[in-house]
C-alpha cells in the first residue's frame, strides 16, 4: 500500500488547555501558530507500509492519506528537525478536542526509512526481535541490561544481541468466544498465529496481565517454537502477601496497601514467593524477559497522600501508623496531619518504596533464579514524578517500568530526571494507547486519549514512540493492549480478534526501524 497526501488549511487559536488524566499533574500549554496553507511535500508517495500483514479488517483496502505537514522546525528539547502535522485529541469522549503538533516517521528531517517490508525486517532480526546486525555483547543465555560505549542502555538477549522491547499487554482470550472459535482451532493455534502476526508488525514480547491461561499457553508454545514470544508476567505481591497472612490492608483501605511492607514477615514472604510454584514456569527460562511485581501501587497519588492517611489510621498499633508516626518524630515533628508537608509526604513515600523494592530484589538474589530481571511495579501518575520513589526503584530494579498517560509527548525533562535519579537504571514504558472515535464505542473507560480514527491512533503511536527512542535510558515500550474492551477501543485488535490495519500499518513502520532510528537519534 502507498500513502498519498492531501493539502489542508489549519487555523489554530490560542487556547490554554490541560493535558491530563484524572490523576496526573496538571500542566498548561498554549501556543499561537499562524494561519497556514501547507504546501505539497516531495516524496511522501514513496512512503510504504505493509498491506497484508494485519488481517482482514474492513479498512484493509482503504488508501490512507498523509496530512501535509508544516515547515521544518526543531523538535522541542531535541537537535533533530521535523515537519509537524496536527492531530486532534481529547481527554475523554465528552471533552473538547485539542490540536497538537505531532511528529511522524515520514516527516523526520534527515532520516530515510531503511526497512520498508516485512521480509527486510525479519531478515534483520533474530528470533527474539533483536538487532542481528548490531553490536554483539557477550551471550549468557539470559536477558540482561547493558550500556554501550555511547551511554545508551540496552536489554541484551540470551544470544548477546541488543534488544529493544516492543511488546503487547494483556495477551489473553478475553474477546468474542464465537469469533475466537472461527479464527483459531485451539489455544496452541491462537498463540502460534498471534506470534506470527505480532512479529510481522514488529512486536516480539507479551507483557503483563496474561492471566494464568494466557501465560501458560505462551510458555507451552515457547518450549518448541523456533521464534518465541518473550514473556514478562505480572504479579500482585502485596495482595498475595495479605492473603497468605490472613490480614487486612492497613486501615482497612486497599489504597494504603503499600503499608504492608511494614508488617512482620514481608521480607521473608517475598523470598518464599519467588521460590514458589507461582514462578515455576518462568524460572530459569531463557524466553522470559523479567517480571513485574505489582501494578500502579498508590505510593502517593491524587487524594492519597500516604503520610497523611497513615497518620489517620485509627488503630495506633497498625504497623503502617507506627512507621508514619516514627518518621514524623524522627523529623522533630508531631504525629499530626497538620504538620505534614508535601516534601515530608514525598520523602515518606520513598521510604515505603525502599522497603518494597529492596525486599523483592533481595528475594530474587536469594531465589532459585537470581538472574531473573526485576522490571519494577509499573509506576503511574504522581509516583513516576517523585524523585524519592524513582531513586528507590533505580536502586533495586533492573528496569523501571512506567505506565505513561495524560501526556501527548514523552517529557524529556522527566526522562532525563529518571536517568539521574535512578542512578543510571533504564526505564521502559509499559502502558500507553489512544482510542479511536471512529469505532463508535463508548470509550469512557481508561486513561488513554481519544483521537478521531485509527489512522490518528497510528500517528499518536509514532509520535510517542519516537520520543522514547530519542531517550538513551529507554529500553522499550509495551502497547496497551491486545484486544479492545467490549465497549472501549484500547486494542490493537478489535473485540472480534480483527486487527485495526490503519493503526498497525503505522506501528509496523516504527517497529521495523527502531534500530536504525536509534542510530539516527544518537548521531
Amino acid at each position: 500500500m502507498k500513502y498519498s497526501t492531501i493539502i489542508t488549511k489549519t487555523i489554530c487559536l490560542s487556547v490554554p488547555f490541560f493535558a491530563l488524566s484524572c490523576e496526573d499533574p496538571q500542566e498548561e500549554f498554549s501556543y499561537i501558530p499562524p494561519e497556514v496553507i501547507y504546501s505539497q511535500p516531495g516524496n511522501v508517495e514513496d512512503y510504504n507500509t505493509p498491506g497484508d500483514n494485519a488481517g482482514d479488517n474492513d479498512d484493509d483496502d482503504v488508501e490512507l492519506q498523509l496530512p501535509v505537514p508544516g515547515p521544518a522546525e526543531t523538535y522541542p528539547n531535541s537537535t533533530k528537525q521535523y515537519q509537524p502535522i496536527i492531530v486532534e485529541y481529547a481527554e475523554k469522549p465528552d471533552k473538547a478536542f485539542i490540536e497538537a503538533k505531532t511528529r511522524i516517521l515520514p516527516y523526520l528531517v534527515g532520516y530515510e526509512q531503511q526497512t520498508k517490508t516485512q521480509d527486510e525486517y525479519l531478515q534483520s532480526v533474530n528470533k527474539y526481535g533483536s538487532y542481528a546486525k548490531g553490536q554483539k555483547f557477550k551471550a549468557t543465555g539470559r536477558f540482561r541490561v547493558e550500556k554501550n560505549s555511547n551511554g545508551r542502555s540496552w536489554i541484551v538477549d540470551p544470544e548477546g544481541y541488543p534488544y529493544y522491547v516492543r511488546g503487547i499487554a494483556s495477551f489473553r482470550m478475553d474477546g468474542n468466544s464465537s469469533a475466537f472459535g472461527k479464527l483459531y482451532s485451539s489455544v496452541d493455534d491462537w498463540v502460534a498465529k498471534s506470534q506470527k502476526q505480532f512479529s510481522e508488525i514488529g512486536f516480539h514480547s507479551v507483557c503483563a496481565f496474561g492471566k494464568e491461561e494466557g501465560d501458560k499457553a505462551v510458555n507451552d508454545y515457547n518450549k518448541s517454537a523456533s521464534s518465541p514470544l518473550t514473556q514478562a508476567p505480572s504479579f500482585s505481591f502485596l495482595a498475595e502477601f495479605k492473603n497468605s497472612k490472613g490480614i487486612s490492608y492497613p486501615g482497612q483501605n486497599v489504597n494504603l496497601k503499600i503499608g504492608l511492607v511494614f508488617y512482620d514477615g514481608w521480607d521473608e514472604w517475598c523470598k518464599e514467593y519467588l521460590n514458589s510454584d507461582a514462578f515455576g514456569m518462568f524460572r530459569n527460562n531463557p524466553d522470559v524477559l523479567g517480571f513485574f511485581s505489582d501494578n500502579e501501587i498508590d505510593f502517593s497519588t491524587w487524594g492519597n497522600r500516604l503520610l497523611d492517611r497513615f497518620l489517620k489510621i485509627s488503630n495506633k498499633q497498625d504497623p503502617a501508623y507506627i512507621a508514619a508516626a516514627k518518621f514524623m518524630t524522627d523529623k522533630d515533628k508531631s504525629a499530626n496531619v497538620s504538620d505534614v508537608t508535601d516534601e515530608l509526604n514525598n520523602e515518606f513515600a520513598g521510604i515505603c518504596a525502599e522497603k518494597y523494592y529492596s525486599a523483592i530484589k533481595n528475594a530474587v538474589k536469594a531465589s532459585k533464579d537470581p538472574e531473573l530481571l526485576y522490571l519494577g511495579s509499573r509506576l503511574h501518575s504522581l509516583p513516576k514524578y517523585n524523585s524519592y520513589i524513582i531513586k528507590a526503584a533505580g536502586k533495586y530494579c533492573d528496569v523501571i517500568s512506567i505506565n505513561y498517560y495524560s501526556k501527548w509527548s514523552p517529557e524529556k525533562g522527566y526522562m532525563d530526571g529518571w536517568k539521574n535519579q535512578a542512578g543510571g537504571t533504564p526505564f521502559m514504558v509499559t502502558e500507553f494507547y489512544t482510542k479511536g472515535e471512529d469505532t463508535k464505542l463508548d470509550n469512557s473507560s481508561g486513561a488513554g486519549f481519544v483521537v478521531r480514527d485509527q489512522q490518528n491512533r497510528g500517528f499518536a503511536y509514532q509520535h510517542f514512540t519516537l520520543g522514547l527512542l530519542e531517550a538513551k535510558n529507554c529500553v522499550g515500550w509495551v502497547f496497551f493492549k491486545y484486544l479492545d474492551d467490549e465497549d472501549c477501543n484500547k486494542g490493537m485488535l478489535d473485540y472480534n480478534y480483527k486487527p485495526y490495519t490503519s493503526l498497525t500499518k503505522y506501528m509496523s513502520d516504527i517497529n521495523w526501524n527502531v534500530y536504525n532510528l536509534i542510530d539516527y537519534f544518537d548521531k
